[in-house]
């Protein structure tokens, strides 16, 4: 422990541990499933933190052999999750069309795949004329994109807000909201991910829109702005996760971004990379906010340290507490530590200081 000299260490203090004695931490894919009775937040895997747009069907189907092989799945992370990069461009058709190098098979072999190994698809789609890896966009197609992606077999779109310089004005509510419209009518139970960087404060709004919004932008490999480039783990909690706590509720939660433990310098783009102990803060935190769990990293990369904290069953009850009610701060000095404080089910509640 006297690593806490130079370290900011957080302590989720469990009060009358087991949270949850005789019943089960979670819905796993296998367990009839919709998204009206998916009330907790989502947990996964998610495909751009370390590959950004080089993916492939090899890539996807590996990265869910070892949710399995690592006993992930059997915790919770069951989403695998495609991003950018799956696209080439639209059809004479009007639909999206594949990028047959990249998944020769198409997507709806992709989702059956997964889908056969118990485990649950999803997939990206672009909110302007074209994605950020400047494929097909999805502003006018709404309907025919949901209806195809439906038609793969997905369960969980992610949108992604892409303005450019060349745009005129844009409404992003109206234009999620339009999206939320398509998932609904689209004829399949799809978890819908509002990834519109908190531009909007969706937080106030898209709660009966969609499941889960992003409140900032793209999370950095690196505890804090002051340590490292970018947006760091201190930075989301401070800007984005104490304004909009007081707005996730059962079946509707804040997305402070993917999680980047086991990251260790896996791109330039991530940034500098975060001690173990920053990485345990960083997913202790996210538990403690209620924040959808999407492992950024490859799980084939991961290494013991990081591998047990992402399957810390204790952390992992206190994110998928049914109560639903994140973290809020209460403390930003006592004695040169935050504190953060949760209530959680059966009269219980966690305690972090970091």
């Amino acid at each position: 422990m006297n690593k806490l000299r130079f370290l900011s260490l957080l302590l989720a203090l469990l009060l009358c541990v087991p949270l949850f004695a005789g019943s089960a931490l979670h819905t796993t894919a296998e367990e009839e499933e919709t998204v009206e009775s998916r009330k907790t937040p989502i947990m996964g895997w998610a495909s751009w933190n370390a590959y950004r747009t080089d993916i492939s069907d090899e890539i996807i189907l590996s990265q869910a052999v070892k949710l399995k092989e690592l006993g992930l799945a059997d915790l919770g992370y069951v989403f695998v999750n495609v991003d950018d990069g799956w696209q080439n461009g639209r059809g004479n058709d009007g639909y999206v069309a594949v990028n047959t190098e990249k998944f020769p098979d198409g997507m709806e072999k992709l989702a059956r795949d997964i889908h056969a190994m118990g485990l649950k698809a999803g997939i990206y789609l672009g909110c302007g004329m074209t994605t950020w890896n400047g494929d097909a966009g999805t502003l006018g197609h709404e309907f025919e994109d949901m209806k195809q992606i439906a038609e793969w077999g997905f369960d969980y779109v992610k949108y992604d807000r892409h303005p450019v310089a060349e745009d005129g004005p844009r409404d992003t509510m109206e234009e999620y909201i339009k999206l939320g419209l398509a998932v609904r009518d689209c004829g399949r139970d799809i978890v819908y991910n509002l990834c519109e960087h908190g531009t909007t404060k969706p937080w106030t709004w898209a709660q009966g829109v969609g499941q889960l919004w992003r409140i900032g932008g793209d999370i950095r490999d690196n505890f804090s702005s002051e340590t490292g480039a970018g947006r760091g783990i201190m930075d989301i909690l401070d800007q984005y996760c104490f304004e909009s706590s007081p707005y996730t509720a059962l079946g509707s939660f804040n997305d402070p971004d993917m999680l980047v433990v086991g990251m260790k310098n896996c791109t330039d783009w991530m940034g500098p990379g975060m001690t173990d102990e920053e990485y345990r803060t960083h997913f202790s935190m996210w538990c403690m906010v209620a924040a959808p769990l999407l492992i950024g990293a490859n799980p084939a990369k991961l290494d013991e340290t990081n591998l047990a904290i992402l399957k810390n069953q204790n952390l992992i009850a206190i994110d998928q507490d049914p109560l639903c009610l994140p973290a809020r701060r209460v403390r930003t000095e006592y004695h040169g530590k935050e504190i953060w404080v949760r209530q959680l089910s059966d009269f219980r509640w966690a305690i972090a200081i970091i």
